[in-house]
């Protein structure tokens, strides 16, 4: 019986061309944008999940509050937060400072190359899931002027001999590459080519007061991985304590340190960033998913209509073969079913079509 469906609705779409030829486009193109609309949303779900850790990863973030009593919420903050939350607070797994400023023309022999990159902590590699190609991700970013390069940075500079115990040269320092490590993910919110001791940025700041203090918050981020289970209301009033204490000091500002998931970093509360060269990857409010989400939707169910309206457009036409089929014994659930194979069977050649469109666009 099945296969009489199926036989039958076949000669209906092909003995009505242009009818089945309309339905199955313009169904296959609204397919195919919602296809494109789904699959953006879930990209941008799918930022920094690839890390081992992700669920008890966050990240410290800023209130600054002037005394004009206007607070300001920011992605950065400063060093010293770090160090005072790797000495003071208790139930913290890890912590990694990174600082964005790091950037500069790679010199290996005649090749050049811009390089971007964070200045970062050995415990980087602890906190998140970056695998090393080459080196010890315990001992990489311990002493100054060294350098960890990405596999793509390192093939640049050195084609297919190995890197590592190479020099490269930034300006007139040098640099030792100790360590190779997997090019970073696409969708991870931190992108760079290469990972400089953190060591190496605090003996070139030695005599800056500035860099190290409490309201210097551009350009550096703090990473905490918490233990799992771990009672984030006891780590936030140790936080809290801290900005009271560091507080005291400062007359013009105040600053108070919160906890972030990094799965909400990409989509989540839109924060500002005081680096020069603007905030740590992309961002995305929350409402854009749900908009995306609704584009798809009415997309979808507008394909639905037009299919509908076309079909009752044709209902006259299809009366006297639906009398034939009664006149000969059809039931109405036999009829029912007759119609509701052709849905399929249109439904299923719009899915292939729109799957085809939706993988050359996403080529481009």
């Amino acid at each position: 019986m099945i296969g009489s469906y199926i036989k039958t609705s076949g000669r209906n779409l092909m003995r009505n061309k242009l009818f089945s030829s309309i339905n199955i486009v313009s169904l296959a193109i609204s397919m195919s944008v919602g296809l494109l609309l789904i699959a953006f949303v879930l990209d941008l779900r799918s930022y920094d999940r690839f890390h081992q850790h992700g669920e008890r990863i966050y990240r410290i973030t800023s209130v600054e509050t002037s005394n004009r009593e206007q607070s300001s919420k920011f992605a950065s903050t400063s060093i010293k937060t770090g160090k005072l939350i790797r000495e003071k607070v208790t139930g913290i797994e890890e912590v990694a400072i990174l600082r964005k400023d790091f950037a500069g023309d790679a010199q290996v022999d005649d090749n050049i190359l811009p390089i971007k990159g964070f200045w970062a902590e050995p415990s980087l590699f602890r906190v998140f899931s970056f695998p090393m190609l080459e080196g010890n991700p315990e001992t990489a970013l311990k002493d100054p002027y060294s350098i960890v390069l990405t596999e793509t940075a390192a093939q640049k500079l050195f084609g297919n001999q190995s890197a590592l115990g190479k020099v490269i040269k930034f300006d007139t320092l040098d640099y030792q590459v100790t360590g190779i490590m997997k090019d970073v993910p696409f969708f991870s919110h931190l992108s760079f080519e290469a990972l400089v001791s953190f060591s190496t940025a605090e003996q070139n700041n030695k005599g800056d007061q500035q860099f190290e203090a409490w309201t210097n918050t551009g350009s550096n981020y703090v990473y905490l991985l918490l233990p799992e289970n771990v009672n984030k209301a006891s780590i936030q009033a140790q936080l809290n304590t801290i900005a009271v204490q560091e507080n005291l000091a400062e007359a013009n500002t105040k600053i108070q340190l919160e906890l972030l998931p990094l799965h909400k970093i990409l989509v989540g509360e839109s924060l500002r960033d005081l680096s020069p060269s603007g905030p740590v990857g992309p961002h995305m409010p929350p409402l854009a998913l749900w908009i995306l989400g609704g584009l798809a939707f009415v997309v979808l169910l507008s394909a639905c209509f037009n299919y509908t309206n076309l079909s009752i457009a044709r209902a006259m036409r299809r009366f006297k073969e639906i009398g034939l089929r009664k006149a000969i014994g059809a039931q109405k659930s036999q009829v029912r079913l007759q119609f509701l194979a052709e849905a399929i069977m249109i439904s299923l050649a719009a899915l292939f079509l729109s799957f085809f469109i939706f993988l050359v666009v996403d080529k481009f």
